[in-house]
């Protein structure tokens, strides 16, 4: 699951450092008009694993094996975005 480490506590700044220990398994890869995509499925972040897709090259950019850092950014942008799109 993800760790929160508390870094910065002082008004009217809060701060943490994010630690996460997730698995990351290829389902498969495919291609279509907009690009190359793994199929991973996450296990570790959430209560239960999940399925989705993603670019390669926001994975990483290597059809051979998502970079789990990566993976990890993209979802945290997603999840920014769909939580909070005002602040981007």
């Amino acid at each position: 699951m993800i760790e929160l480490k508390n870094n910065l506590n002082e008004p009217p700044v809060y701060g943490a450092e994010v630690f996460g220990d997730f698995q990351i398994e290829v389902l498969r890869t495919f291609e279509n008009e907009k690009g190359q995509f793994f199929e991973l499925e996450i296990q570790g972040l959430t209560k239960s694993k999940f399925v989705f897709e993603i670019n390669v090259e926001d994975a990483g950019g290597n059809i051979a094996a998502p970079d789990p850092g990566d993976v990890f950014r993209t979802l945290m942008k997603w999840l920014k975005e769909i939580l909070c799109p005002h602040c981007l």
